[in-house]
């Protein structure tokens, strides 16, 4: 169930917050004033009717220009948002600046079924926000997270987390997500990707001098044997013998 830790507000107050956070989602409303809001790793411009969300354990914190009015909600959601952050425009209708005058008027008043209220108006709140991401912010995510993943195949050093850094989604949804549109889990992907780079610089190579170890460290594999592992686990035949077979062909052709 969701539950409502606290609802305030702040009205033509003067901003410079300091870098904080929460161990809850924080949902802010500005209904007047300028400024920009850094939230993790990135920053937003907020004005008049836009909505920012932080996500549990995530510093952040807001510069203004001038004063600010705005509301503000600590909420336990649990998992029910996907993305790691939310940055958004209220519609000509307002709908968000409804919700946020019903949660603080439920939360001031607390009448004898309050709590029944603002889960009703959270929930809500919840189901607005998972309609926001569109199909091009998606496309744009994977096209994100593949880019990175190819950039990085060479590199043993390289972790998804890379990756996950740059995408506004948790871990799970997202790879949920890439997989639907790829048929590959970042980590498959990766994988996926490293054994066709390991296949395309073997087939230049003669069985009787190609250096696996040389090709494994240039695919990105930590060692030999990892590498070894996962080409026979995927293909079935080892590296070498995977070279021998195409050294094969090609003397035939």
């Amino acid at each position: 169930m969701y539950t409502v830790i606290s609802v305030g507000s702040r009205v033509n107050s003067k901003s410079v917050s300091q870098m904080h956070s929460h161990n809850f989602w924080e949902f802010v409303y500005y209904l007047d004033g300028y400024g920009t809001v850094t939230s993790g790793f990135e920053d937003f411009a907020f004005a008049p009717y836009t909505f920012v969300a932080h996500p549990p354990h995530t510093l952040h914190c807001e510069y203004a220009q001038g004063t600010i009015s705005n509301i503000y909600v600590l909420a336990d959601i649990g998992d029910a948002l996907p993305f790691k952050r939310y940055d958004y425009k209220d519609p000509d209708m307002h709908e968000m600046h409804i919700l946020f005058l019903q949660l603080r008027y439920q939360f001031t008043r607390r009448s004898r079924n309050w709590k029944e209220i603002n889960h009703a108006l959270l929930s809500l709140m919840i189901q607005y926000l998972l309609a926001k991401p569109t199909s091009d912010t998606t496309n744009e995510c994977i096209n994100t997270a593949a880019s990175i993943i190819i950039n990085g195949l060479s590199d043993k050093s390289f972790n998804l987390n890379m990756v996950y850094d740059n995408i506004p989604m948790s871990k799970t949804y997202f790879a949920m997500v890439f997989k639907n549109a790829v048929g590959f889990t970042p980590l498959e992907y990766l994988m996926e990707k490293r054994i066709e780079t390991a296949k395309d610089l073997m087939k230049n190579e003669h069985p009787n001098t190609v250096s696996i170890s040389s090709i494994a460290e240039r695919c990105g594999f930590q060692s030999i044997y990892y590498f070894s592992r996962v080409f026979k686990k995927k293909v079935g035949v080892s590296p070498l013998q995977w070279c021998r077979d195409e050294y094969q062909k090609q003397t035939k052709e």
